[in-house]
């Protein structure tokens, strides 16, 4: 995969070094190999050195190692929505019961399996690299780096908490404010490997957790709220709604009722980056999927202008 970029005047007279490692911010590790790799790094068309010092107009291109592909995962054919594609990124809506990644209970149905089938029929070499991950049962956007800069590039954004994520909720009952935040510890509970539970801040394991949460529309029974999580702890939305009594629809393993619904009521509406290459901030959307639609409509909530 190459990578491309013309310089600016704003670079000019940066070595190749400061520019690779705090303008692209690219990874120690990336730098290293991409320094073995006979024309890792050109300056226009012409291998170079991190010591050269840029000139207005250079024309930069960063080829990664080659024979890099994700054969171990098998290509299968299934729908996908994609929301935004490029050099770098693949924005997909992943709809509900699909896992993220392939396990031993999922080996082909998988959106990773979707994706290699994708690109394998483009025969593009192709690394499924999820920035985000999803719950099979929750749908919503999902991001995914075809490049190993681009990979690099968004963790460090995750865990600088620069990525904000919106989900869109249905939840059991009534919050007792239109807007707040839920600020609590988390840990996995005792005797499972799945489930989470609030806990004390110095219980072994806890994690802390934060979610701000925006009321959309309510009926007398249920909510449809917005829920931000600032952290990103595994059930974090789960765990903390059930906390406040109002569980996700359908989510039974945290305290909801409702079973008559095939899947906890939690969309990933909304993800926002600084893209890896041009560093301007981009948000991507996906639309509430029918069956929530037509859940909330059951329900008696409104949508929401």
């Amino acid at each position: 995969m190459k990578l491309q970029v013309k310089t600016s005047d704003k670079e000019a007279g940066k070595t190749l070094r400061d520019f690779l490692k705090n303008t692209l911010r690219i990874s120690s590790n990336l730098l290293i190999r991409l320094k073995k790799e006979e024309n890792g790094i050109q300056i226009n068309g012409e291998h170079k050195t991190v010591r050269y010092v840029l000139q207005p107009g250079d024309l930069l291109t960063i080829s990664e190692p080659e024979n890099q592909t994700s054969d171990a995962i098998v290509a299968t054919k299934m729908p996908l929505e994609i929301l935004y594609e490029d050099d770098q990124i693949v924005v997909v809506n992943k709809a509900p019961f699909v896992p993220t990644h392939p396990s031993h209970r999922h080996y082909t149905d998988s959106l990773a399996n979707g994706l290699m089938y994708y690109y394998q029929n483009q025969k593009i070499d192709f690394v499924f690299r999820a920035c985000n991950r999803l719950d099979k049962n929750t749908s919503g956007v999902v991001l995914v780096a075809k490049t190993q800069f681009a990979a690099a590039h968004i963790t460090r954004q995750i865990r600088a908490h620069q990525v904000q994520k919106k989900y869109i909720a249905i939840l059991d009952g009534i919050l007792p404010k239109t807007q707040g935040t839920i600020e609590t510890y988390l840990r996995r509970k005792q005797e499972s490997i799945i489930l989470r539970e609030v806990c004390a801040q110095q219980d072994p394991g806890s994690l802390y957790a934060k979610t701000d949460y925006v009321v959309l529309t309510s009926s007398p029974t249920h909510s449809m709220v917005c829920a931000e999580p600032v952290t990103g702890r595994t059930h974090q939305l789960r765990v903390h709604f059930s906390w406040m009594g109002a569980p996700i629809t359908a989510d039974t393993l945290y305290g909801s009722q409702c079973t008559g619904f095939p899947r906890q009521a939690l969309h990933a509406s909304q993800l926002t980056i600084r893209h890896p290459l041009t560093q301007q901030t981009q948000t991507f959307m996906a639309p509430l999927p029918e069956d929530l639609c037509s859940l909330a409509k059951t329900l008696g909530l409104s949508f929401p202008e």
